[in-house]
């Protein structure tokens, strides 16, 4: 009987508690990391391609310690298949760790625009103190970084303390050299490729 009861308490806890606000971080290790590979994406018309290789780590106690910076590196491609270089630039990856950070990565959603210039950095779960929810770079520097304060306060928390920001970061998408995108509060926003402004409606 006991058992019965148990059962159906545990039955009960899985069928109605709130889990797409649970948390289950995927822990990294030393060896994770550094088998993380370079990726390349290109703009939405073809023209230019953009790779991006990975940090590569070491570690003191629980702490990882960066020993190279992740970086990416941009290209136009000719008519005969030929790459020509384009610039390159520091911290262009999807996959980023702070510095003697803990196991956690940051994974992000990158997005480059069709003038070959411009790339964007959208934090998927940051956490409420982020100062880098959105970076904007342009020909590899750093132009505009957002904290996620810009955008509100009232998004809600997973049990990792991350929030859950973004409508649905698979809908984010350039059309007419802006970034839009949608907020969890409904609110939609514009990213202008050239300038990395934001404006809201």
């Amino acid at each position: 009987m006991m058992k019965t009861m148990l059962y159906l308490m545990l039955l009960s806890i899985i069928l109605f508690s709130n889990t797409s606000f649970a948390c289950r971080p995927a822990k990294s290790t030393l060896e994770a990391l550094n088998r993380l590979e370079a990726t390349t994406m290109r703009s939405e018309d073809g023209r230019y391609l953009l790779k991006m290789i990975p940090s590569r780590w070491a570690k003191h106690k629980s702490w990882f310690i960066k020993t190279r910076e992740s970086y990416g590196v941009a290209f136009k491609v000719r008519k005969d298949g030929r790459l020509r270089y384009l610039w390159s630039g520091k911290g262009l990856h999807p996959t980023e760790m702070r510095n003697g950070s803990s196991s956690f990565p940051d994974r992000f959603s990158i997005f480059f625009s069709r003038n070959g210039k411009t790339v964007i950095k959208v934090k998927k779960k940051p956490y409420q103190d982020d100062k880098d929810a959105v970076v904007v770079f342009n020909k590899g520097k750093v132009i505009k970084r957002y904290p996620l304060a810009y955008f509100g306060t009232g998004f809600r928390k997973n049990t990792c303390n991350k929030i859950r920001w973004l409508a649905n970061y698979k809908k984010i998408a350039f059309v007419s050299n802006k970034l839009h995108f949608q907020t969890a509060d409904g609110k939609n926003w514009h990213i202008d490729a050239h300038s990395g402004k934001i404006s809201q409606n």
